[in-house]
Parts: C-alpha cells; structure tokens; sequence
C-alpha cells in the first residue's frame, strides 16, 4: 500500500486541479479551506463557510490504468475563521459514491512526530506529478508543524500541492495537511 492512493485532487470548475485532498474515512477526505475557496472561484482567504456547492474529486491512483475516476462531494466542515485563517486553514469533504478501486484510508501518526516526512503533487515544469521529501522540524506554533523540504531533482512543494497529506515514510502515517 502505498500512501500516494488516499489523495484526490480537487478540480475547480474548468475541471483544472485547485489542490489536493486525502482520505481519513471511507467517505471523508480533509484540505484546506482556501483549495476549496479556489475550486469554487472564492478569493483564497474567504473566512465565511460557502453555501452548498457541488465539489469535483478526481482519484490519479483510483481506478483501472487509463481511468479518470470523478466524484462529487460536499463541504461536510469549515474550520477556517475570521481573524486567524491561516492557522485553521482546513475543511472536510463528504462522498456519497462509493470510492474506486485502490483508494485506500491511512492511520495519522502518533502525537508529535519529528524526522523524514514526504508530499506529493504537481511540478511546473512537466506534466507528471511527483514526490518531494522533507524534514518535519517541530511546532511554529499551537496547531502547526515546520516542515523542511529537501532539494533535489526537479520536484518542489509549490501552491498546487496544499490540502495533500504529509506522511512519514516509514509508516506511511499522516502527520498533517500541507498549507503551500
């Protein structure tokens, strides 16, 4: 099993990926709030839940080898608030179909969590996704983790890659949402 499978894109309406998202649940996947403003053509920042609005997944490691598995979903929970947006930056999505073949759901890490840590998500400069790995260097805060990416080959963590998950390695637990 390989960590990469819980995560889905999520497309904005010109069917264009606006960020990621991954699954904790069979049927819930977490991101940033600010991907789901993006997809829904919100400013960024947008502090204010959006009404109810029609959301489009798309599974890259989900279905048969030439399949482009989509699925609607729903804005289940809005963390982010007025006034202190980037530290709860999150949201929860909601499907009703079920998931294609080869999603699967990891375990999040344990509390604390220090050392190697990888993302995965789009490069500027090909048309391949990729991995980028990193250093989790500890707190900056109540509720956020430092991470330090290692530079090498062409792969970077850049704005496409919020709302991913950030997993150890070792375990393939989940020790957090990526904000780029």
């Amino acid at each position: 099993m390989t960590p990469e499978r819980a995560i889905a894109w999520l497309l904005r309406a010109d069917g264009q990926p606006a960020g990621l998202a991954f699954l904790t649940r069979p049927r819930l996947l977490m991101t940033c709030a600010h991907v789901v403003n993006v997809a829904l053509g919100r400013p960024p920042r947008m502090s204010e839940p959006p009404g109810p609005a029609t959301l489009w997944l798309e599974f890259p490691f989900g279905g048969g080898r030439d399949d482009h598995v989509r699925l609607r979903a729903t804005v289940a929970s809005w963390l982010a608030d007025r006034g202190s947006f980037e530290c709860h930056d999150v949201a929860a999505l909601q499907i009703d179909e079920n998931l294609p073949a080869g999603v699967q759901i990891l375990a999040l890490a344990d509390i604390d969590p220090v050392g190697p840590v990888q993302m995965w998500g789009p490069s500027e400069e090909r048309w391949l996704s990729g991995h980028v790995s990193g250093r989790l260097m500890g707190l900056v805060d109540k509720s956020r983790l430092q991470v330090d990416q290692t530079l090498r080959g062409i792969f970077r963590v850049r704005e496409g890659f919020s709302g991913g998950r950030v997993w150890q390695p070792s375990t393939g637990k989940v020790v957090g949402i990526l904000q780029a």
